[in-house]
């Protein structure tokens, strides 16, 4: 439905921004969608006179928002802030009453935000999520890019934010793509962050497949090796041994990913990697004539 306020705002937006160059033009259909929020950061980048405007939240923006006076709340007879009715829009347009589009923080206003502040901090981060968290900053660190424990731990308000922003309930794996702009402290660092944020955030659930199945065919390659020089049966029986103790860890590994998979997409991923994680057993068992038990059952006698 249609909102009033929402109007308002892309009314305002248009007539306050439409002669410049870079504005793009607000259909006034009373919609909060990309078009209207990519619109309020467009104009917050002309108002402010950042270089790159672009209707996206990128380093230059953000340094810009944070060399910027703190507002605190106005007078009614304090003069208009361009910057307060770009708040004020933005709080029309994710429906909550900020009082009027009149560039004075008063009353309705701090009252809205504190109530928008409220619903992003009330937002949940899943355990899931937080692993995934701490995967990437053992990544970064792995990469060189040094990340301190304070930096990190500070990450909740921005994954909030974001899923806020995204309509989402609670914060989900690509809600922590909003980091790429967080985590780096050199310039230098951005691609490898950015890169690293991509790989395992849009999805995380193949990431961590994949680095199941590395590791057994790894623990596959090392039976392989030692069977190959074996001087003797038992040799081959030892590294089987080692090789089942593996597949078993990696068995349970993989049960942990399925219970959490959260789309048939991500369950057909884990049933995929269960499916090579026997073939690997099988082989192995049949290189030495060994008869092959399945995982679960080997699992069950540990």
């Amino acid at each position: 439905m249609a909102d009033s306020n929402v109007s308002r705002a892309q009314e305002y937006l248009n007539a306050m921004f439409g002669g410049h160059p870079k504005w793009v033009h607000l259909d006034t259909d009373g919609y909060t969608g990309s078009q209207v929020m990519q619109g309020i950061i467009r104009a917050f980048q002309i108002q402010n006179h950042v270089s790159s405007v672009t209707g996206s939240v990128g380093p230059l923006t953000l340094s810009k928002m944070k060399s910027l006076p703190i507002i605190s709340k106005m007078d009614p007879d304090d003069e208009s802030s361009v910057n307060v009715c770009l708040i004020q829009c933005a709080l029309f347009c994710k429906g909550y009453n900020a009082g009027g589009i009149t560039g004075i923080y008063y009353n309705a206003g701090e009252a809205a935000v504190k109530e928008m502040q409220k619903e992003v901090s009330d937002i949940p981060v899943p355990d899931s999520v937080n692993e995934l968290a701490d995967d990437i900053l053992c990544e970064l660190r792995k990469n060189g890019v040094p990340v301190s424990d304070r930096k990190y731990l500070n990450y909740y308000p921005i994954a909030q934010a974001k899923a806020w922003l995204s309509g989402h309930t609670s914060v989900e794996s690509v809600d922590l793509l909003s980091l790429k702009n967080y985590l780096w402290q050199k310039p230098g660092d951005r691609p490898t962050v950015e890169a690293t944020l991509n790989r395992m955030c849009v999805n995380p659930m193949q990431d961590k497949v994949n680095g199941i199945r590395a590791m057994a065919l790894e623990a596959q390659g090392e039976f392989d090796a030692a069977r190959q020089n074996a001087s003797k049966p038992s040799i081959g029986t030892r590294a089987l041994q080692k090789l089942r103790g593996e597949l078993v860890r990696l068995y349970g590994m993989q049960q942990d990913l399925a219970n959490t998979a959260q789309s048939d997409s991500e369950g057909a991923l884990t049933d995929g990697l269960l499916a090579d994680l026997e073939q690997i057993n099988r082989q192995a068992h049949e290189a030495i004539n060994f008869t092959c038990m399945p995982l679960n059952e080997l699992a069950a006698m540990q």
